[in-house]
C-alpha cells in the first residue's frame, strides 16, 4: 500500500511544480486569462501539497486502515480528475485527451498496485 502513496506523492510534486512553472501546458488560454492563471497556479499549488502529504504517509504510514482508505481515495481521485478532463476537452476547454489519458492511467496502475497488495499487512 504503501507504494501507491509514494507513486502518486512523487507523480503531484512533479505535475504541481510542471504546471505552477508552465499553466500552459494544460489550457491554451491560462496566459491570456488572469483567472484562469490564478485557478492553475493555485491548483499546482495544492498539487504540490497533495504530493507531499502522500510521500509522507507513505513513509511514515503504519495503520493499514489508513493506508487502505487512503489509497482508495487516491484512485477515486484520479478517476474523477479523468472524467472531468475528459468532459472539458470534449467541451473544446481542453486542447488534447493528455490529462485524460495520464489520470485514468495513473487510476488503473494504482488500482492493480492496490489489487496485488490488498492482502499485505502494510
Amino acid at each position: 500500500m504503501k507504494y501507491i502513496f509514494f507513486i502518486n506523492g512523487m507523480i503531484q510534486m512533479i505535475a504541481g511544480i510542471v504546471l505552477f512553472l508552465k499553466p500552459g501546458l494544460l489550457f491554451t488560454d491560462a496566459t491570456n486569462s488572469v483567472s484562469t492563471m490564478v485557478i492553475l497556479k493555485m491548483y499546482a499549488i495544492l498539487s504540490m501539497a497533495f504530493g507531499g502529504i502522500c510521500l509522507v504517509i507513505g513513509k511514515n504510514g503504519n495503520e493499514y486502515n489508513l493506508l487502505k482508505s487512503g489509497a482508495l481515495i487516491i484512485m477515486m481521485f484520479h478517476l474523477i480528475i479523468a472524467f472531468q478532463s475528459y468532459g472539458a476537452y470534449i467541451g473544446g476547454y481542453l486542447p488534447n485527451m493528455g490529462a485524460f489519458g495520464f489520470h485514468l492511467t495513473t487510476a488503473i496502475i494504482l488500482t492493480i498496485l492496490f489489487l496485488r497488495n490488498r492482502e499485505d499487512t502494510i
